[in-house]
């Protein structure tokens, strides 16, 4: 459970950083959903990240609470956390929380995320 909670915070935090592939290593070879986009290529994530870092150049998130399972099984896991997060460009400013859904799956390369999303 330890390596999951890791895994997670490390994403995360990956958001914070100015490199739109800071998170391309957490993320599974072919994932099936990347916030609101179903089956997203790496081009689109990659350009999503980008633009996100554009308009929000700096960002902090941070776990409000540990990761809950909603589901594991045979390599799978489905887990929800409380998120906290601040972004800000110049004057612009929005703070607040969201509930993290994830789908980690175990690869030969380690953990992976197949699907990330907010509620």
């Amino acid at each position: 459970m330890d390596r999951i909670l890791l895994f997670i915070d490390a994403f995360v935090r990956s958001g914070e950083v100015n490199d739109p592939g800071a998170s391309v290593p957490f993320l599974a070879t072919t994932m099936e959903r990347y916030y609101s986009q179903r089956n997203p290529t790496r081009s689109f994530l990659l350009k999503d990240r980008s633009d996100y870092i554009a308009r929000w150049p700096q960002r902090r998130y941070w776990l409000l609470e540990t990761p809950r399972f909603i589901d594991a099984g045979d390599g799978i896991y489905q887990l929800a956390a409380k998120m906290g997060y601040e972004v800000r460009n110049g004057s612009q400013e929005k703070d607040g929380t969201t509930e993290l859904r994830m789908v980690i799956v175990e690869t030969p390369q380690g953990l992976k995320l197949m699907a990330v999303s907010e509620k």
